[in-house]
């Protein structure tokens, strides 16, 4: 009688563990959902708070680091960028400066 060769039990075994961990895989696929979605628009779907170089945020976006600089970067010259605070629909207020020509714009 034959017998394999060790670096074919090797690879037996290696293929089996291959076919087991995928069939697992599959297995649960229907109840794996991801964290995050992509395409047109990101969607986070977790219910908490979303921190940024933090682990427990304390409010819906928090952004934590040595230097907490959020960039807001347009690709059209001359134009207005900024935050807009809104009341569900509503906005409420804005924030907005234009690069090109240094003026900056508030409403409450």
């Amino acid at each position: 009688m034959k017998t394999k060769s060790k670096g074919r039990q090797h690879r037996a075994c290696a293929m089996a563990a291959i076919g087991f961990a995928l069939a697992l895989l599959l297995a649960n696929a229907q109840t794996t959902k991801a964290q995050w979605t992509t395409g047109t628009n990101i969607n986070n779907t977790n219910s908490g708070n979303v921190g940024i170089g933090t682990t427990s945020p304390g409010s819906a976006l928090e952004v934590s680091a040595a230097v907490p600089i959020i960039a807001i970067t347009g690709s059209t010259s001359n134009a207005f960028r900024g935050l807009s605070l809104k009341d569900g629909n509503t906005e409420i207020g804005t924030l907005q400066s234009n690069g090109n020509s240094g003026e900056l714009r508030q409403t409450a």
